[in-house]
């Protein structure tokens, strides 16, 4: 009987379609395991204990996925770290995409993983363009077994939504702890004097509250630095891929500027007393100490912030951004549900229409959906890609501010693009009609709703930016905890590079900002927070990514077979115990060696390669991976002729890597 009861409780966890549901029937499982079991699963093996032998073949197969994986990262977690006497803690700030990948990731390793959300849903219905790989990397964590219906092949491309709740699902059957409608105010330095059980951790904490207290308290440090928070605008303008205001830019030239960071440690508690540009130091202090308070605190050895690139809490902590800003660019993108008929039938007619591209620069752009509505809308539209997801249709435009004006969506031309896209000046109903028309060219069915949330939304995206620096170290005000008490902050995702739009990079490159990351807390673990081997590591796998437009070539291939055989055989009848992990061929670890191709690596050092220069700027590691070997006998005579081989930061990065090779 206690079999039937967990296997019906897990499929219904499996079933659950949004965050409320998956959480609330997460729980139950937990509860029924420890009611029918005897225990409350608290990781990984313990639940796949409660589990395994209870349910399906098919949900076997999953615990098959995860073991492989696992496996594939012995060499890792059996390094001599993993006797240490704390465990690494990591806290992910942001539970999107690329926030859900890092804490599997993380708790793939062992590490105790929290992932902290502002939001309690999944409002995001948007279709991102996904390669393979990343199509690969998601098979291999279960996709087809929560969304049946996907086609690894044809169309490449995976909902927001689908994205986050596989992984929701993946990230809570490792044993990562999940907080909804729970938002980061701050960091907490160790020297604070804290009540009660918290008065013995001296370590990093991010300080958090309920999401209506946190948005309150985040909303006032934001007036008081003339920001406008994104909830405060309607969902219709809260799309922000760009920086929108460059006023508080520096220009450089017409095209690059920078953005400061807003503080080193304007986000950081101190104790009373001490020096600190953080202007609510004492309100956060009394917020965090009162008897009654809603302020819970969670400590950590990594920070990594996932919160997309507007995150104030980068700004805070001494992230500076470098910008790019190009001519004037503003997108549509509409969301829609299917029809009834569409959702009652997968052979409807609106479940067969053809996906596209459509340019204005092709010569028959005028026999498609861009004719259509130019003839019968007079919208003029620079080019437009439909895409259908496994429950909604998706548009994406590039208008004219001319059609936009024309049309009624905005009122009046006016200087900036932030002028340009505010409030006052767009006429909300006006923009739902245009995309209605958009959906309309398109034969979508007149019944066919907008989605409830983000149904069409109007954005800049004019710009791009970057962090300038990919990792910080935490230091606290006390001077005996300097040496002990270790704090790293990691950014990734768009919090550390937003994507040009039209590129299509999203989760493809994010996927590997947040791999990245958790390489480098590894390194900071395993060489007892070596900060320096640590940055160079983060550094050159940066270097990679953002060496040029990233593309699929810059990757490993990432287990293809895994795709077409995703359920391993049927366990034989003397075995209580399945899953013996299957050998990948090419599987995706933290180790950057392992998803990156020589492609780029020989791309970025051709010059030392070419010059034999006798001190490269590439890890010992990578240059055995790779079969890079350098020419000592040229790079003698090339130093003779008084050549310098190598620019300035490669100079630097040359330096570190004679350091770490030594």
């Amino acid at each position: 009987m206690s079999a039937n009861i967990i296997a019906a409780s897990f499929e219904k966890f499996m079933d659950a379609a949004d965050v409320s549901d998956v959480t609330s029937a997460f729980d139950k499982l937990k509860a029924t395991i420890e009611k029918e079991a005897g225990y409350y699963p608290s990781n990984y093996d313990e639940m796949k204990a409660a589990v395994f032998n209870h349910v399906t073949f098919k949900r076997k197969s999953l615990f098959g996925f995860f073991d492989t994986r696992i496996k594939a990262r012995s060499d890792i977690t059996s390094t001599p770290a993993d006797s240490l006497a704390s465990q690494w803690r990591v806290v992910i700030s942001g539970a999107g995409p690329c926030g859900l990948r890092a804490a599997v990731e993380c708790a793939m390793l062992g590490y105790d993983t929290t992932v902290i959300e502002l939001r309690g849903e999944f409002s995001r219905h948007n279709i991102m363009k996904t390669w393979q790989p990343t199509i690969s990397d998601l098979m291999n964590f279960g996709l087809i077994q929560f969304y049946p219906l996907f086609k690894p092949h044809g169309h490449l491309h995976l909902g927001i939504r689908e994205m986050q709740m596989s992984l929701l699902k993946v990230a809570l059957i490792l044993g990562v702890n999940v907080h909804y409608n729970t938002g980061v105010c701050g960091l907490v330095d160790p020297a604070v004097q804290l009540g009660g059980a918290e008065s013995t951790q001296k370590s990093w904490a991010v300080w958090t509250l309920p999401s209506a207290d946190a948005r309150a308290r985040l909303r006032r440090r934001a007036e008081s630095e003339s920001v406008t928070m994104t909830e405060e605008v309607p969902e219709e303008l809260a799309l922000r891929p760009g920086e929108q205001d460059t006023s508080r830019l520096q220009k450089h030239n017409k095209v690059d500027y920078f953005e400061p960071p807003e503080s080193e440690d304007g986000a950081i508690v101190r104790p009373a007393g001490t020096t600190s540009s953080n202007s609510f130091n004492a309100e956060d202090l009394e917020a965090i100490n009162a008897p009654e308070s809603k302020a819970k605190l969670i400590h950590f050895d990594s920070l990594l912030i996932a919160e997309g690139e507007s995150s104030r809490l980068i700004r805070h902590l001494g992230f500076g951004r470098k910008v790019w800003k190009f001519g004037q660019a503003i997108g549509v993108v509409v969301n829609l549900a299917f029809s009834p008929a569409g959702a009652k039938s997968a052979s409807s007619p609106e479940r067969q229409l053809d996906e596209y591209v459509i340019a204005r620069a092709s010569a028959t752009w005028r026999q498609g959906p861009l004719g259509k509505l130019a003839d019968e809308y007079e919208i003029e539209l620079e080019n437009l890609e439909y895409m259908r997801g496994l429950s909604t249709h998706f548009f994406v435009a590039t208008v004219k501010k001319s059609t936009l004006v024309k049309f009624g969506v905005l009122r009046e031309q006016l200087d900036t693009m932030k002028e340009f896209l505010s409030p006052s000046n767009v006429d909300v109903e006006r923009l739902r009609a245009f995309g209605r028309a958009l959906a309309t060219a398109s034969s979508i069915p007149e019944d066919a709703p907008f989605c409830d949330k983000n149904g069409v939304q109007i954005f800049d995206f004019s710009c791009k930016g970057q962090c300038t620096d990919t990792l910080k170290e935490l230091v606290s005000v006390d001077p005996e905890l300097k040496s002990s008490a270790h704090g790293y902050v990691l950014p990734i995702g768009d919090a550390l590079v937003n994507p040009f739009w039209p590129q299509g990079l999203g989760v493809n490159r994010g996927f590997h900002s947040a791999l990245d990351a958790v390489w480098a807390s590894h390194v900071l673990r395993i060489s007892g927070h070596n900060y320096d081997l640590a940055l160079y590591e983060r550094m050159t796998a940066w270097g990679l990514m953002n060496s040029g437009v990233f593309r699929t070539d810059y990757l490993t291939p990432n287990t293809p077979n895994a795709v077409s055989s995703p359920s391993p055989p049927r366990p034989a009848a003397k075995k209580d115990d399945s899953t013996q992990p299957r050998v990948l061929p090419n599987e995706w670890t933290p180790d950057p060696i392992t998803r990156y191709s020589a492609l780029p690596i020989k791309g970025i050092h051709f010059h030392d390669i070419s010059n034999g220069s006798a001190r490269p700027s590439l890890p010992r590691r990578y240059r055995e991976q790779f079969g890079l070997v350098w020419d000592e006998e040229a790079a003698e005579k090339a130093a003779a002729r008084g050549k310098v081989p190598l620019w300035p930061w490669d100079r630097a990065m040359a330096e570190m890597a004679a350091k770490m090779d030594a």
